[in-house]
């Protein structure tokens, strides 16, 4: 992730967490939640809702290059999704993850440690 992304991501969450009751509610309103929309064994659209446009399109891009990078933790992440979603799932499903990380250090004002 470079600067540039930082600067985006922070501009778009801000610092304080306060807003947000929970990482999946972060995830939500930026609009990186998995759908699941299934009944009686008919699956349906799980499609992504929509959400902050620049925040996921960030988010998406940082997910792309984690997974290119030697970002264990995520490169493995996304081949275990890969394998049965396919790869823009997948990197939904990583952009996701990162969105979780990103409110936790906001939360507890902690560095990321792999």
């Amino acid at each position: 992730m470079s600067t540039d992304s930082a600067a985006v991501i922070i501009s778009e969450f801000g610092i304080h967490m306060n807003q947000f009751s929970s990482a999946e509610r972060l995830a939500s309103w930026v609009g990186l939640c998995p759908g699941n929309n299934e009944s009686a064994g008919k699956r349906r659209s799980t499609r992504i809702s929509k959400g902050n446009a620049y925040a996921k399109r960030v988010l998406c891009q940082c997910a792309y290059s984690a997974c290119k990078s030697n970002h264990q933790r995520f490169k493995n992440y996304y081949q275990r999704i890969c394998r049965n979603r396919g790869g823009k799932r997948a990197i939904v499903a990583v952009a996701h993850l990162i969105t979780r990380i990103i409110y936790y250090m906001l939360l507890r004002n902690e560095v990321y440690h792999e």
